[in-house]
């Protein structure tokens, strides 16, 4: 829902607000893609030293952090302002998608991991078809554009800081019957 909703949101400010061409506006997004790697690396690296949930509780704080920066952006129209959030959301999108995936597969008994994946892929589908729905709608008046903007993305913070609390709250470090993915031996 926020990964996807501010890919939508970000578009339409980058080439209908900003008008950016659609080869500026893909190069200016470039790094929040770039950094989607760079975070996928680090958790897979991470993950030795560091249980799932942490990993995915602390990608959803970095995204949380570049979320609630792309509020400052909007009182100005330079780009080096959105860099920075671009970077967080990146790399906190990468860093714990993989783990929330994991969290959610660990929790599922092994003959029930097919149904687990369908079902994680669906609400990932589901929650990105809503996020672009419901910003698609705040963004459609080109005269209430930066305000609507500002909705939409205070609407992504609530929605990531509700990420955060439900999986301090209660989401727990569960070691499936296979072992966990930072103890490959017992996945033997």
């Amino acid at each position: 829902f926020s990964f996807f909703g501010t890919l939508f949101v970000l578009t339409f400010y980058f080439q209908d607000y900003l008008h950016y061409s659609a080869v500026e506006t893909g190069l200016a997004l470039l790094p929040l893609s770039l950094c989607v790697i760079v975070g996928n690396k680090m958790s897979g690296r991470l993950v030795d030293r560091f249980q799932p949930r942490q990993l995915m509780i602390a990608g959803a704080l970095i995204r949380l952090v570049g979320f609630c920066a792309m509020l400052i952006p909007q009182y100005s129209t330079a780009y080096s302002w959105l860099l920075v959030p671009l970077i967080l959301i990146g790399l906190g999108g990468g860093l714990g998608a993989p783990m929330s995936t994991a969290v959610f597969m660990q929790s599922a008994p092994k003959i029930y991991t097919g149904i687990a994946s369908g079902l994680s892929r669906a609400t990932g589908q589901i929650g990105s078809a809503l996020g672009v729905a419901v910003f698609g709608h705040y963004i459609n008046d080109a005269a209430l554009f930066l305000a609507h903007m500002k909705l939409a993305v205070l609407m992504i913070v609530i929605a990531t800081l509700s990420i955060v609390i439900v999986s301090i709250l209660f989401v727990g470090d569960r070691q499936s019957e296979h072992g966990t993915l930072a103890d490959p031996e017992k996945a033997k």
